[in-house]
């Protein structure tokens, strides 16, 4: 009688894991559930699991946590995620960390079938794959070395064929140079910015001595690559942090490097450095760190132009602040964060009084500048962590993560009186202009969803209009 598979059920909503937990029994499969990610947890520690299936938000953690701590203690365990609301960041970031699927709400049985069996052939396939590398291995070292390395290569193209997300791309790569290689540390060197920096990413801590010898070695390669001399100040290291007492590894007197360039369409965008490889590399071996080289330079073409594209789709063309549709992904993400961590939430509504008239008076031309005018002054007088969005029009919304009502305020009224003592220059003539501003926060009673908090900054809004304009007014709260 063949062993049952396996599966446990990780939602903290009773409904959806009933669900799932009778349809699965109904499969044939073997089910148990968790309601929290911190019982998901203790469950992987007792008990190997064929397949997980978690939601992304389980009140007391992320599902990527979950996701994260399977794949480091049962790495063969598929792990399928499920999400009431999914996003490219959301989808890159699960396949990022080894999940087989990725499923939206509302949940349909024949899909879960569907990822279920997909899931399971994936768990098939890696067992036999194993096997073969230990049978070969038995009679043959070399031929079980290679079929190793093959199909490393091969799970590497799959995990690059199921993300792109640029930071996602960098970090498999690095790992899989790790593992591949056996290699003391994994650096690859890229071209960005229009050329104007070179980024290095390595996949360790870094002493001293270690930076100062890698900023060296990627300024002769960049000076070689441009022909000319290059600042050291342009050569950016971004390295693993320090956790857990990570001590870095000291820098050996011997160093052996295995390079492969990254190029695409015939131009070098960087380079992939191994630094003492330990694996047994023969002759005929020597091209893989090439094959690497190509996976990671098309993998890393593919998820820059995404990101570009992405950003154009989802950035005011005139202004550069975001547009309506990624406002509101983001207004989703930070309420559902302040949500889950019981954290504060503010939102700022804003639109230029008398708009109309500027375009009627100077023309849109000189309108448009207005506007850009006033994104300037927004971005000069937010924080980073602060969203700013072209809302439609002349309105501008602003969203302050770990912002309180008073704070808020106090914010709008700064906006507001930067706005009001900046002449704008229209024709060469200077303008006045001002502005009206709403406040809204969280959490507030009658705020349930993250439209609420759109529909109270705007009554906030609406207020300051009706008592004259060019002042900034506190939702009534509730």
């Amino acid at each position: 009688m063949k062993d049952p598979v396996h599966i446990l059920v990780v939602d903290d909503e009773p409904d959806i894991r009933e669900i799932l937990m009778v349809f699965l029994e109904r499969m044939g499969y073997a089910v148990e559930a968790a309601s929290s990610g911190t019982q998901a947890l203790e469950r992987i520690e007792q008990q190997a699991y064929d397949v997980v299936i978690t939601d992304l938000d389980l009140g007391d953690m992320s599902g990527m946590e979950v996701l994260a701590q399977v794949k480091q203690q049962q790495a063969a365990s598929e792990v399928i995620m499920i999400s009431g609301y999914g996003n490219v960041e959301h989808v890159s970031e699960a396949f990022g960390l080894g999940a087989s699927a990725y499923i939206q709400k509302p949940i349909t049985f024949a899909e879960v079938d569907v990822r279920m069996k997909e899931a399971l052939a994936n768990r098939r396939f890696a067992a036999s794959v194993d096997q073969i590398v230990r049978q070969a291995s038995g009679t043959d070292v070399d031929l079980g070395g290679h079929l190793e390395q093959v199909f490393h290569l091969y799970d590497l193209g799959r995990r690059l064929i199921a993300t792109l997300d640029y930071q996602r791309v960098i970090d498999t790569v690095l790992s899989s140079l790790a593992s591949l290689f056996r290699c003391e540390c994994a650096y690859i060197f890229l071209v960005e910015n229009g050329g104007a920096v070179l980024h290095v990413y390595s996949d360790l801590p870094m002493s001293e001595a270690d930076l100062g010898a890698v900023r060296a070695d990627a300024l002769v390669f960049w000076q070689n690559l441009r022909k000319e001399e290059i600042a050291e100040g342009r050569v950016k290291i971004s390295h693993r942090s320090r956790l857990n007492g990570d001590a870095p590894r000291p820098s050996g007197g011997d160093t052996r490097k295995m390079r492969a360039p990254l190029s695409v369409q015939e131009k070098v965008i960087g380079l992939l450095s191994v630094r003492n490889p330990t694996v047994r590399t023969a002759s005929n071996l020597e091209y893989l760190p090439y094959i690497v080289g190509n996976l990671a330079a098309l993998a890393l073409d593919n998820a820059s132009q995404h990101r570009h594209t992405r950003m154009l789709a989802l950035t005011d063309g005139l202004t550069g602040l975001h547009n309506h549709r990624a406002f509101l992904d983001r207004l989703h993400q930070e309420f559902d964060r302040s949500r889950r961590y019981n954290s504060i939430l503010a939102m700022i509504m804003l639109d230029i009084d008398d708009f109309k008239r500027v375009n009627d008076t100077y023309g849109h031309l000189q309108g448009d500048l207005v506007l850009k005018g006033v994104a300037r002054i927004l971005r000069n007088t937010s924080r980073e962590s602060d969203v700013l969005c072209r809302y439609g029009g002349e309105e501008f919304v602003a969203l302050l993560p770990e912002t309180n009502a008073s704070q808020a305020l106090l914010k709008a009224e700064r906006i507001r009186k930067e706005i009001a003592s900046h002449p704008f220059q229209l024709n060469h003539c200077a303008v006045d202009v001002t502005v009206s501003l709403g406040v809204a926060t969280w959490p507030n009673l009658g705020i349930q969803v993250p439209e609420d908090l759109i529909k109270h900054a705007d009554q906030a809004l609406y207020r300051s209009k009706s008592l004259g304009k060019n002042r900034a007014s506190l939702e009534e709260q509730m």
